[in-house]
């Protein structure tokens, strides 16, 4: 299960890192939690999280919601990938929330 969560994990970064950094922003993950973070550098401890553009995360959790991809609605919290997730299941997770991402800075 823990190489699934990680290839799972790795091929949702992959969809999310370029346009993360096209668009200015970050993000952090480790195996199966990622989060990506409304700043330019990913944040190191809670006051650099405060600095985070709180009302374009609000944008992009309601857009990955319209797009059938439920996150945590908060930006300072980290993002769990289930253990039940097909490949198919990560790639349209990728792909919605590459869409959200884009509608929610642009």
């Amino acid at each position: 299960v823990y190489a699934s969560l990680e290839a799972h994990g790795d091929a949702l970064e992959g969809f999310l890192r370029p346009v993360v950094e096209e668009l200015g922003l970050s993000m952090r993950r480790l195996g199966s939690m990622f989060t990506v973070f409304f700043r330019a550098t990913a944040p190191t401890h809670f006051a650099e999280v405060k600095e985070c553009d709180i009302p374009a995360f609000g944008r992009f959790h309601r857009a990955c919601l319209d797009r059938g991809v439920y996150l945590p609605p908060s930006q300072f919290e980290a993002a769990f990938i289930p253990a039940c997730l097909s490949d198919e299941d990560v790639t349209f997770a990728g792909t919605q929330m590459v869409d959200a991402l884009r509608a929610a800075v642009l």
